[in-house]
């Protein structure tokens, strides 16, 4: 076996006892794991394959300290083997991130500016068979995708349309997170429009997925639409944070469309084939509960707040109906996304631990 299968077939190895030990609440080990993966693939250069820069010393190295060289790709498929290693690490990465809410040091190897992605897009190991250009170059492939949100469909793939959602996902936790923990007067202008600039970003990526039902074109594999349906909820709940913030900076009806795209990312969980349902839709559902539950809460002390006002009165306000009425719909799309995480539970040590912490946070009981 040849240096270069033994360094893949490690990646490969990292990565799957990451998600084992994420998957059983094992936070640290799975760290350890995914920073070792990250670390191959940045020691090995994978990030930069195709770069139109000029090849430079890589800052990490595995346990010899040395960086490693691989020899040049023998064709097509022996390079997109080594495009998609990457991106793989790349994806487990962004979603581990989102899920445990912090970039501790191991997992912000990969925001190092020294570590600046060329490589280009995945696709599927059929489209590397067939060939492709083997001149053209690339340069910085993610920060092109949030300045522009360009995706070439005729270059598309259900892998490509994964890392993208987990990119979206990814920058949006951070931008809440960043406003959750206070910004200056100053910096609200700028703050504003790079979550503008997200949006238009994550509503152009969500519109270019291609939710295909199987029924209507029985060349779509069920395989395929479930991989693009977890795309799907994972874009839908990086637009979900987005409008969290801006509903948190004052702009009308936000957390209204936070709240519907909340209910319908529950919605298409529970529509998921079982076996997708992998650990990062646990996170997923969990951040749509809490965003229900918080304007739950806000309605219900909202109407405390209206009644001790007004006091008795023979007839509500049509506005006081209408708090009743979305009340309703949070009391009963928190039902589902609960119920779905229980469902979950069954199967996930980390769906029960989330919903037993999401119970204890917000006193909900199951009924």
């Amino acid at each position: 076996m040849s240096n270069y299968t033994r360094i893949l077939h490690t990646i490969q190895a990292e990565l799957l006892l990451a998600m084992y030990f994420f998957r059983t609440n094992r936070f640290m080990e799975a760290d350890i794991h995914l920073n070792g993966a990250v670390s191959l693939c940045l020691s090995c250069g994978l990030h930069k394959l195709r770069s139109c820069r000029p090849s430079y010393s890589t800052v990490l190295g595995v346990s010899s300290g040395r960086e490693i060289h691989f020899p040049p790709p023998r064709d097509p498929v022996e390079e997109g083997e080594r495009i998609n290693a990457f991106w793989t690490v790349f994806y487990v990465h962004r979603l581990m991130t989102v899920s445990l809410g912090t970039a501790s040091p191991p997992f912000g190897t990969l925001d190092d500016p020294e570590s600046q992605v060329d490589s280009p897009w995945p696709l599927e190991m059929e489209q590397y068979e067939q060939g492709h250009d083997l001149t053209f170059t690339n340069y910085r492939t993610i920060d092109n995708f949030l300045a522009t949100g360009a995706f070439d469909q005729g270059q598309s793939s259900v892998v490509a349309f994964h890392v993208k959602s987990a990119i979206l996902l990814h920058r949006a936790f951070c931008l809440f997170k960043k406003h959750k923990h206070g910004l200056k007067a100053t910096e609200l202008d700028r703050f504003i429009s790079e979550c503008t600039s997200l949006d238009l970003v994550i509503t152009q990526f969500l519109g270019g997925i291609p939710l295909i039902n199987v029924g209507d074109n029985p060349s779509i594999s069920r395989q395929t639409q479930c991989h693009l349906t977890v795309a799907y909820a994972l874009s839908s709940c990086a637009y979900m944070k987005i409008q969290s913030i801006f509903s948190r900076c004052g702009i009308a009806d936000s957390q209204r469309r936070a709240c519907q795209t909340a209910d319908s990312i529950i919605q298409t969980i529970r529509d998921l084939d079982p076996l997708y349902l992998c650990p990062m839709m646990v996170i997923v559902c969990l951040a749509s509960c809490r965003t229900l539950v918080e304007e739950l809460e806000r309605m219900q002390s909202k109407s405390i707040e209206s009644f001790s006002h007004f006091g008795y009165q023979e007839a509500e306000s049509t506005s006081q109906q209408d708090d009743a009425s979305w009340q309703g719909f949070l009391g009963a799309a928190l039902a589902r996304g609960v119920d779905t995480m229980s469902t979950m539970a069954v199967d996930c040590p980390l769906a029960m631990y989330q919903l037993e912490r999401f119970q204890r946070a917000y006193n909900y009981k199951l009924g």
